[in-house]
């Protein structure tokens, strides 16, 4: 990783605040764990020794699980493991570790979803694809409310200093308030780990939630939804296969870095008043890369490949702000089929100062550069060439095989109304270079 990259890890790991720091090289044990855990005590939970599975949380308690294990009170220990992770949950206590056995965990082997992770609890599986969650049955009927619907998830964080890893949680997709993993307040660490379906796969209304290592797929909305006024940190993060990669909404603030976005309806799509920056995110194959469409949001884009998509970046309403004079964009907006930059009826300027942009195209230099003072304006000649089509629904599987740039590719492209046949609004420019 860059150096550049590693210093905004560290400044925005300081945004979220009671969450650990990330474990370093390839651990797959979030911080949060602790110290090999101590002997048993009486009707207590004993502490394994270090290692895979055996180290304890904060505490030294350790509560285990296997299929097949009891269901009696005081289960978890190794002699006696709990048989499902609901029962385990009633034993555990801030600072213990629900250590969980290979296998794959549902209603019918004795899940009562949603699990409900409270504060200090560590949900730790054996490994994404190894240990599996799955209530694509749509069991779980209990409801919370959120700034956008009543949300009805697989599992539930609702306390500080909780850490999920090393596990696969599949929810189902077939309702509108179906969530994979919700977030209702507290703070949360998810790492090393995969999410699937959902009709978000992880929703975050409250509190503050560091997403690392994860691949996040097919849900039937958004992959990751920061919402209410909740603080997402996502990074590292291999999203594809959904309608919306990342969808910010309400007054959610969201930073975006190192992760893959690829093949998905929409990249980053932010809505209402909720602030995004992505910061050196490859995001490609998607219908559009990025786009902004909340009147109040603000989207800030540094140092990202956004390529291969049929849209690169676009800005119906709120503010995209693509590099400025003081701090260039860095961004690279090349090779997407139809445009880099739309601005849609958008009534400021728009700065995209510093990127690289699509050779021999728009006025761009052989390396993809403009300089001097060059700004675009609303003109028949900067209307875009194909209307807008296709930007509401995910790529297929083969999303990455046959892409081809149009010919009447645009490095920028502006309509204030009349492209579409419609009335003309007064709208800003879009400056490249000053």
């Amino acid at each position: 990783m860059s150096n550049l990259l590693s210093v905004w890890r560290v400044s925005l790991l300081s945004l979220v605040v009671g969450l650990g720091a990330c474990g370093g090289g390839e651990s797959t044990t979030p911080s949060g764990a602790g110290a090999a855990g101590g002997s048993t005590g009486e009707g207590g939970h004993g502490g394994g020794a270090a290692g895979a599975g055996g180290d304890g949380g904060a505490s030294g308690c350790v509560i285990r699980v296997e299929l097949g294990g009891s269901e009696e009170a005081g289960c978890g220990d190794a002699a006696a493991p709990c048989g499902s992770i609901t029962g385990a949950l009633k034993e555990a206590k801030a600072g213990c570790r629900v250590q969980v056995a290979p296998g794959t965990y549902t209603a019918a082997t004795g899940e009562a979803f949603p699990l409900e992770l409270l504060a200090g609890i560590e949900l730790a599986g054996e490994g994404a694809g190894v240990t599996v969650i799955d209530d694509t049955a749509g069991t779980a009927s209990k409801t919370y409310p959120t700034c956008h619907n009543d949300m009805i998830p697989v599992l539930v964080s609702a306390g500080t200093g909780v850490h999920v890893h090393s596990l696969t949680v599949a929810g189902r997709t077939n309702s509108n308030k179906a969530a994979t993993v919700l977030v209702v307040g507290g703070d949360v660490e998810i790492a090393d780990a995969v999410i699937t379906g959902g009709q978000d796969g992880i929703f975050v209304q409250a509190g503050s939630a560091h997403l690392h290592d994860l691949e996040v797929s097919g849900a039937g909305h958004a992959a990751i939804k920061p919402a209410g006024t909740s603080t997402v940190i996502v990074e590292g993060v291999d999203i594809h296969h959904n309608k919306d990669a990342v969808e910010p909404i309400c007054e959610s603030t969201v930073t975006v870095s190192a992760s893959k976005i690829h093949c998905n309806g929409n990249g980053i799509e932010a809505l209402g008043r909720a602030t995004t920056t992505a910061i050196d995110n490859h995001v490609s194959h998607n219908n559009i890369g990025f786009v902004a469409r909340g009147g109040d949001t603000s989207m800030t884009l540094r140092g990202n490949l956004i390529e291969k998509n049929k849209y690169g970046v676009m800005e119906i309403f709120g503010q995209v702000d693509l590099g400025s004079s003081n701090r260039l964009g860095g961004n690279t907006l090349t090779n997407n089929r139809h445009v880099g930059l739309y601005a849609k009826v958008v009534a400021k300027d728009i700065y995209a100062i510093g990127n690289n942009w699509q050779p021999d195209v728009d006025g761009a230099d052989g390396s993809g550069k403009y300089t001097g003072d060059v700004s675009f304006s609303a003109s028949p000649s900067q209307c875009p060439k194909v209307p807008l089509a296709e930007i509401d629904t995910a790529w297929d599987a083969a999303c990455e095989q046959g892409f081809e740039m149009a010919a009447t590719y645009q490095n920028v492209a502006i309509d204030d109304g009349t492209c579409q046949a419609g009335t003309a609004m007064a709208v800003g420019r879009v400056i490249v270079s000053e």
